[in-house]
Parts: C-alpha cells; sequence; structure tokens
C-alpha cells in the first residue's frame, strides 16, 4: 500500500510538471511570436576624405538580404555621414523594446584609438590627432550602448582595413590596422571581421572581388544550417582563418560576448533556409554543393587508400536495416559533417569534407558499395550541435561523422558505432618549465578559458587534493593561450585537440607540449539510427580496420603528420584510452570513464 502510494505521489508530481514544462514552452513560443526583430545595416564605400573601399555596400546588402529573409526589419543606410548614422542608429533604437532582437551590422572603414575602436562616417576629415578622431568619427563603444534594451544583439563589424589616415610626421593617427576587441554588456555579442593588427581581405580567393571574405562566408555558414550564433561565429573564425591562410594572409575574426540563453538568426522554426543566388545553400541530396574555385597552394585532400583486402569480405545484410534498404535502392548515402572540428571533421572549401572521423565514414561506405554491388554516392550534410541527433532520427543523415560525445542520455535517442577516439582533457605547457604532473602546479598560475568546465576538473583531479593554484581567463582559446605564451600563466588546460590544433599554429611550436595525467577522457564516436543493422556493418568494418594496422596508419595521417589541406601538423599520439577503445571494441558512454 504504501509502495502505491509513493507510487501515485510520484506520478502526481511528474504530472504537474510535464504540465508546467507545457506552459513554460506555450510561453515560450508566444514570447518568440511577439518579440521584434530589428537590424540595422550600414554599408561605407563612398569616402570623401580618405581611401574610398569597393566592396563595404556590397557586404551590407548581402547581409541586408539575409536578414530579411529571416524575418527581421532592415533600416538600410548606404555611404552614411556622421549626421546620417546617428540619426539610422536613432531609428533602429527607437524600435527596439525589451525583449526585442538587434542585429547591427556595418562594413566600411574603422581606426582604432588608445583602447577605444572607431568606425568612420563618409565625410570624416583626416584628423591632426586623436582628439579629432574621438570628436568626429563613431564610438562604437556608443553604439553597442544604445542597445542594451534588446534581449539578444547581436553586432557584427567588418572594419578591419588599413588606418585609411595619412601619417603625421613620424606617427599615425590611432592604429595601423584592425581593431581591439570591446567588452559588449549582458545579452551582447561582437565579432570583428579580423584580429588586432589584421586586414580583413577586401575579396574572397579565388572567386572574383564582389564581396570581402568576412562576409561571404558569415553569410554563408548561416545559410548552412542556422547554427547558435557563437556557434556559427566560431565556425567562422576557423574558415576566414583558413581560406586566408591559403592565400598567404593572416585574418582570424575576433569574437567577445555576454550572452544569456540563445539566438539564431533564422527562427528556430525555419528548417530549411531560403536559397540566395549568391551562396545556395546545400541541405538535401538533390542541390549540388557550391562550387569553390580551388585553391592551388595547398595539394588536394587525396582520397583514402583503399581499405586492406578482408573488407571487401564483410557482407551488408539489408534485410536487418533500414539505412542499407535505403541505400541499395537509391545508390546514396548522406553524410552529417561539421564545418569545423578540428581533425574530426572540417571543410576543405570546395564542398568536400575531410577530417579521421570523415574517413572512418568513407571506409565504412565504400565496403558498403561493395557488400551491395554497386557504386554509393555520399551527399555532405554539414550539422550543428542543436541539430544532429534530430537530423539522424529523422532519416535526413544515415551516418554522422562529426565530434559528437557518446553518453547515455544520446544513447536514448541514437546509436553509436564502437569508439575509436578517446578526448582528454590535458595540460599545455613550455617544454622546458620542467612541469611533468598536476602536483607541480601548486603556486602556478594555470589558464583556461571562460565559459569551460577545465578547471573544475582538474580541481577535481586526485593529483589536485589540496592544490593551491591561480586561476586566469581568457575569452577564447587563442586568448587563453597568449597568457601562457607571454608568462602570465604557466600551464594552460583544455581538451587535447584543441591544446594540440593551438600549439601547432604557434610561432615556435616546438616550445610547447602537452603533459601530466589526463583530468577527463569522453569517448567520441559515429552515430548512426537506433535499432538499424547498419550499426553492426559499420563496427565490423572498424573491427577490420583495427584488425589489419589500418586503424593506426589513418589515425597518424590526422593526429601526427601534416594536416590534409591545412597548414598545421599535430602532435597528438593515439593516447592510451585510445588504444584500450581499439583493443576492446565497445560503445560504452562517457559516463562509465574513469577521470570523467
Amino acid at each position: 500500500m504504501r509502495a502505491a502510494a509513493l507510487a501515485s505521489r510520484q506520478v502526481s508530481w511528474l504530472g504537474r510538471v510535464l504540465l508546467l514544462a507545457c506552459v513554460a514552452l506555450q510561453a515560450g513560443a508566444a514570447w518568440a511570436q511577439s518579440a521584434r526583430r530589428v537590424a540595422l545595416v550600414i554599408g561605407n564605400d563612398r569616402y570623401q576624405h580618405i581611401e574610398p573601399l569597393k566592396n563595404a555596400k556590397n557586404d551590407a546588402r548581402l547581409f541586408s538580404q539575409l536578414l530579411r529573409e529571416a524575418g527581421f526589419e532592415v533600416i538600410a543606410q548606404e555611404d552614411a555621414g556622421r549626421e546620417q548614422f546617428w540619426a539610422a542608429v536613432d531609428r533602429a533604437k527607437n524600435r527596439v523594446n525589451k525583449g526585442d532582437e538587434l542585429v547591427f551590422f556595418y562594413a566600411g572603414h574603422g581606426v582604432q584609438v588608445g583602447a577605444s575602436q572607431f568606425l568612420l562616417p563618409v565625410d570624416i576629415r583626416p584628423p591632426e590627432n586623436d582628439r579629432q578622431v574621438e570628436r568626429n568619427a563613431i564610438p562604437l563603444v556608443e553604439v553597442l550602448d544604445a542597445f542594451t534594451e534588446a534581449r539578444v544583439s547581436v553586432f557584427v563589424i567588418d572594419a578591419c582595413r588599413d588606418n585609411p589616415f595619412p601619417r603625421t610626421g613620424t606617427r599615425s593617427i590611432g592604429g595601423t590596422r584592425g581593431l581591439a576587441r570591446p567588452e559588449p554588456t549582458t545579452g551582447q555579442i561582437v565579432i570583428l571581421s579580423a584580429g588586432r593588427d589584421q586586414k580583413a581581405m577586401d575579396e574572397v580567393p579565388g572567386q572574383g572581388a564582389r564581396n570581402g571574405l568576412f562576409t561571404h562566408e558569415l553569410v554563408d555558414v548561416i545559410r548552412r544550417g542556422n547554427p547558435e550564433v557563437r556557434e556559427a561565429f566560431e565556425t567562422v573564425k576557423e574558415r576566414v582563418d583558413d581560406k586566408a591562410r591559403r592565400a598567404n594572409h593572416l585574418q582570424r575574426p575576433s569574437v567577445s560576448h555576454d550572452l544569456r540563453g540563445q539566438f539564431r538568426f533564422f527562427p528556430a522554426s525555419v528548417t530549411a533556409m531560403p536559397a540566395a543566388p549568391v551562396a545556395p545553400a546545400t541541405v538535401v541530396a538533390a542541390l549540388p554543393p557550391r562550387p569553390v574555385e580551388p585553391v592551388p597552394a595547398l595539394p588536394p585532400v587525396q582520397p583514402a587508400p583503399a581499405p586492406a583486402a578482408p573488407i571487401e569480405r564483410i557482407a551488408a545484410n539489408p534485410a536487418t536495416s533500414a539505412t542499407m534498404q535505403k541505400v541499395a535502392a537509391s545508390g546514396r548515402i548522406t553524410m552529417g559533417v561539421r564545418e569545423a572540428s578540428s581533425v574530426l571533421s572540417y571543410t576543405t572549401g570546395d564542398g568536400q569534407y575531410a577530417g579521421f572521423h570523415v574517413e572512418l565514414c568513407r571506409r565504412i561506405v565504400d565496403a558498403l558499395g561493395r557488400s551491395l554491388g554497386r557504386a554509393v554516392k555520399v551527399d555532405y550534410q554539414p550539422v550543428t550541435s542543436q541539430n544532429r541527433i534530430p537530423l539522424v532520427q529523422n532519416g535526413t543523415v544515415d551516418i554522422e561523422c562529426g565530434s559528437t560525445t557518446n553518453n547515455t542520455a544520446r544513447q536514448q535517442d541514437v546509436a553509436f558505432l564502437n569508439t575509436m577516439f578517446v578526448e582528454e582533457t590535458r595540460i599545455a605547457v613550455r617544454a622546458n618549465s620542467g612541469i611533468g604532473s598536476v602536483a607541480q602546479l601548486a603556486g602556478r598560475n594555470v589558464a583556461t578559458t571562460t565559459g569551460t568546465t577545465s578547471v573544475q576538473l582538474l580541481r577535481r583531479h586526485r593529483g589536485a587534493a589540496g592544490l593551491a593554484f591561480n586561476e586566469v581567463y581568457g575569452r577564447d582559446h587563442a586568448d587563453s593561450f597568449v597568457l601562457l605564451e607571454s608568462g602570465r600563466a604557466d600551464a594552460f588546460v583544455m581538451d587535447s585537440l584543441i591544446l594540440g590544433s593551438t600549439i601547432a599554429q604557434a610561432r615556435n611550436p616546438g616550445e610547447w607540449r602537452i603533459c601530466c595525467e589526463a583530468l577527463s577522457q569522453e569517448p567520441v564516436a559515429i552515430m548512426v539510427r537506433k535499432d538499424d543493422g547498419f550499426r553492426k556493418f559499420g563496427n565490423d568494418v572498424l573491427a577490420e580496420l583495427v584488425r589489419s594496422g589500418e586503424m593506426q596508419r589513418i589515425y597518424n595521417r590526422w593526429f601526427t603528420q601534416p594536416v590534409p589541406g591545412r597548414r598545421f601538423q599535430l602532435a597528438v599520439p593515439a593516447s592510451a584510452a585510445t588504444l584500450n577503445a581499439w583493443a576492446d571494441q565497445n560503445d560504452r558512454p562517457w559516463e562509465s570513464y574513469a577521470g570523467r
């Protein structure tokens, strides 16, 4: 009786929780429909007294088109003088109330004076001193302050060009080029098209000169999957950085934010982005990827070598798998991929994708084609952290080859192939620091990135019991590494892939090493649909790759040798945890790993 009563109370309690959840969801939906979405877009080309630009207005028009498709009320201003600029800011400000969403886009000249960033109206005259810039230009901080009423304010600033002001004597007015990151307030996120002392490219390498590289890539990322704004901006950083390096140029966008909650440019209910003639999105198999002229500076990513002969004998049984029946009938398979997930999955910039997990998936698809007796075409579908699981569940994606951690909650919705890579939280230090264990961090400054849990993992580690150290935080991973480079930190705690990528692209990679005990372990694996025989087939292929020694060669190609299509080489040999996963093949979730 007592058990029955307890069960009854639990059911009643669960019912109340579900009811409250439904009410909250309905209220959230009602709020989302009522919130106004306002955008102010300014593009300045025709400067009257300083060097004019050629593509700022094109970039502004491209972004205006995207925002209108996303349902924004767009206020557009071209070639704005100082009075016009502030009048446009006032118009937008007057339309934004509490709970609304605001996007501000600016393309044109900008200049850094001291610690302040300034946007330049087209009627500004060459100044004689910094004070005249402060008086006649547009302080970016005042633009940010104008929109503090909005629930979310997104600022896209494409103003990182050469300082347009002539030198006065032996000095210039303002910084040489680029802008420093501003400090946004709560609910704001800012992306600059390039970092401090960097110049934004005014065209896309190999594609003509209609739009700048930064805006072109940003629009393309938003159209491809409508990712949450923080993920979108991180993807843009990687894509711009990669394409600029291929053209022997240094440009890495810079992001700062203090967001609360999430934001997407298109409403979450929109499942397909409207196609635009300038950058069609590859969202269904029938649409070919947007062509991008290959860059001759780097060799193309070579196709995977033919697998060992025994894989040819692995038999597919379509009767056990809806996925394999679909592939057998259509001759096509949809592979979920990530735009910028380190060396696990990334775009090569030509409509193709590469990486450790992508290669493993290609091996599985090739084996499936041989078993079915027909060629199988791969259709790539970019996915995000938010949509990757639903797209596998609903059949849009047949096999997801990105960077997904296998955990218990996700196993309720999808199936994972056996783990072939275990990510670890590790520590980067100077090669000559003498630090070789967690215990040696006592009294030292330890850096990590704001918003991550790496330092908490360090404090929970058994080797850190009673250990006193100082925490210092970078705004992003690059900023955290600068703390280490400059000596303000003695160690940088983060995921091994992030540490490896950061060190590989440092000025002197040999000065740094990854050390010490692993603070945590996460199995990162390939996803397929639940209760589908395709999982067994995929695992059979992976097992044969391990047995033949090919898995080690594939791993080395991505983690210890020059990365195909990139200008760096990682130094992340297979960890003991990864080697154990190969020896004892399984799909155990993260919760079962030691040190989690």
